[in-house]
C-alpha cells in the first residue's frame, strides 16, 4: 500500500513459536521539504492488519514508541541511574529492572498529582534524589515481605480506537 511518499508492508498470520502475529512495515519521508527525514518503522501486533486500519495502526505503533522511548530516556538521564548490566544473575536483572519502573511510576505519579512538588521549587532530579534517600534509610525486614503476599491488582483502562 503507497500513500504519496508512504510505503506501509502489511503481512497477516506469521507463525512465531506457535502465536500467530501480524506485522506491518512503515518506510517513506517526513519532515519539511528543507529537513527531509528517512524514516522507517516495524510494528507487531495481533491486530489483523486490513486497508480500514493500516494507518491507525502504524499511528498507534509510533505513540507507543515515542512513550516508550521517553520513558527510556528518563529513567537514563533523569536520577534513576538506569545503565548497563548491574548483574550477571538474569533474575536480578530483570529485579532491577522492575524495581526502576515502579519507581519511575511513582515519581509520575508524584510529578503530576503532588502540590508539594511545585511549592518545594527543587528541581526533579533533586526530588528523586531526596525520595530515593528515604527508600535506602528503610531496611526491608520479614514484616514488610510479608505484607507483600496480601493480593492486590492494578487495572489500567484505554480506549481501543483499532478494531
Amino acid at each position: 500500500m503507497r500513500d504519496d511518499k508512504r510505503k506501509y508492508i502489511g503481512v497477516n498470520k506469521i507463525d512465531y513459536h506457535d502465536i500467530s502475529l501480524n506485522m506491518i512495515e512503515y518506510s517513506g519521508i517526513e519532515g519539511t521539504e528543507k529537513d527531509p527525514k528517512d524514516i522507517h518503522f516495524v510494528f507487531i501486533t495481533s491486530y489483523k492488519i486490513t486497508k480500514k486500519n493500516y494507518k491507525a495502526i502504524v499511528h498507534h505503533g509510533r505513540i507507543r514508541w515515542d512513550i516508550e522511548n521517553e520513558g527510556f530516556n528518563e529513567q537514563k538521564k533523569h536520577g534513576f541511574n538506569l545503565e548497563h548490566v548491574y548483574s550477571e544473575n538474569y533474575n536480578a536483572m530483570k529485579n532491577h529492572y522492575y524495581l526502576i519502573q515502579i519507581a519511575h511510576m511513582i515519581a509520575q505519579i508524584f510529578e503530576k498529582s503532588s502540590m508539594i512538588y511545585k511549592q518545594t521549587k527543587l528541581a526533579t532530579k533533586q526530588i528523586f534524589d531526596k525520595l530515593r534517600m528515604k527508600f535506602l534509610e528503610h531496611l526491608i525486614t520479614d514484616k514488610d515481605i510479608e505484607a507483600t503476599k496480601v493480593g492486590f491488582q492494578v487495572r489500567f483502562e484505554f480506549e481501543r480506537t483499532i478494531t
